[in-house]
């Protein structure tokens, strides 16, 4: 089965999430793992503690038998300013981030059995997987709180098209 994950953490850090023991025992087991790092952007570069950009980006990299990794960096992604007058504002120019995700990741992905997708920016992309996947199963993986880890209200609601 080829098996694609979609997380905030990237495939190969040495610290490891839930998400990076699912990759290995799945691939232990023989199947084509795909890990996709999505909720960063070029803006990351520019945060007070922002979150460092894991090179290379923007290309599929193996990191492990039958495990490969993509970081998805584009110019920009939802994140919570924690001023909530500058968050109504960046929504509308949030809402285009599904419309970035590259087609040839998609490409590359549309023939997974399975997306599991992490909570933060990854579910914003759902809509466009199961268009481009419809045969696949989807499992939400809802790993952070939200009042916790303080995602963008775009992100929180789940819609694209308030």
């Amino acid at each position: 089965m080829k098996i694609t994950l979609i997380s905030f953490h990237d495939g190969a850090s040495p610290r490891k999430t839930g998400f990076h023991f699912w990759a290995e025992i799945l691939a232990a087991r023989g199947h084509d793992v795909r890990f996709l790092t999505v909720g960063s952007s070029l803006i990351s570069l520019f945060k007070k503690n922002g979150k460092q950009l894991v090179k290379p980006f923007n290309q599929w990299v193996g990191i492990a038998p039958n495990i490969k990794k993509y970081t998805w960096v584009p110019a920009i992604h939802p994140f919570n300013t924690g001023k909530n007058w500058l968050d109504t504002i960046l929504t509308p120019a949030f809402k285009i981030f599904p419309f970035l995700f590259p087609s040839d990741i998609l490409n590359d992905i549309r023939n997974s059995d399975y997306f599991i997708v992490e909570s933060g920016a990854g579910p914003l992309l759902m809509p466009k997987l199961v268009k481009a996947a419809p045969e696949a199963k989807f499992i939400y993986n809802l790993s952070d709180k939200f009042s916790v880890v303080k995602f963008h209200p775009l992100i929180i609601k789940g819609n694209l098209d308030s």
